[in-house]
């Protein structure tokens, strides 16, 4: 072959080389970018209201988002006896300044200050044991899943009251507590006791110390537990500081 041969598809090599480059690189300028959002991104919920759904009691949203109930009828401009409806849209918490004036036709949640959640003085209050059973899961704070006490006691249990007060909740309402009965004893203390199979009370109904309340039922897991758990001023506490030594 001669030179210039040799010289021509030389040529013909690189030209063909520059322009299968030059259409990758073309082809990857129209790739999409990669997503970058993370699935806490996607999961994110707000957190600042709460939309009042059927059963719902006050006492029962300030239950489940660990509130003193007090606080959140003052944040709402609730009065007693605390009724509320279903649609209703609640504030759980301060919204932030808004960064641009608001129209003066414009309403703002009241500027209310939660009590302080602070340690609560030991109590004088004559607490009673709501079942006879073994103690099969305690008390640790901070762990959601551990906010009170679980007895090992047989379906069909009796479950007493704890101590005298009101029924503020009577239901199945609240996710991960089955049939549940939440008793308010005064302007500090609510005490509940759920995983039950029947209630015997009403939501609204004075009872006392030692009454039957409920017959106990099974967990979700099928174990047949009584949940027992007390809050002061809507945080809760270990109910073996507050329950006698037996």
């Amino acid at each position: 072959m001669t030179s210039r041969c040799l010289l021509r598809l030389f040529t013909f090599l690189t030209g063909l080389y520059v322009l299968l480059c030059c259409a990758a690189c073309g082809t990857a300028n129209w790739q999409a970018p990669l997503e970058t959002r993370t699935p806490q991104d996607a999961a994110h919920r707000d957190t600042t209201t709460y939309q009042v759904q059927s059963g719902d009691t006050l006492y029962s949203i300030a239950w489940r988002h660990q509130l003193d109930v007090q606080h959140l009828a003052r944040l709402n401009t609730i009065a007693p006896p605390y009724l509320i409806r279903s649609g209703q849209t609640l504030h759980l918490q301060h919204t932030p300044p808004a960064t641009t004036r608001p129209a003066r036709s414009a309403s703002r949640p009241p500027q209310t200050k939660p009590r302080p959640a602070t340690r609560p003085a030991r109590s004088t209050r004559q607490w009673g044991w709501p079942a006879q059973g073994r103690l099969a899961s305690t008390f640790k704070s901070g762990d959601s899943l551990r906010n009170g006490i679980k007895l090992a006691v047989a379906p069909g249990t009796p479950v007493h009251a704890s101590a005298a007060g009101r029924v503020v909740y009577s239901g199945g309402g609240l996710i991960g507590y089955g049939q549940l009965v939440i008793i308010k004893h005064d302007a500090d203390y609510l005490s509940a006791y759920g995983h039950n199979r029947k209630l015997r009370v009403k939501t609204g109904q004075s009872v006392s110390k030692g009454m039957l309340i409920a017959e106990s039922g099974k967990t979700q897991t099928g174990q047949p537990r009584l949940h027992v758990e007390i809050r002061y001023r809507g945080k809760p506490v270990n109910p073996l500081r507050l329950l006698p030594p037996r």
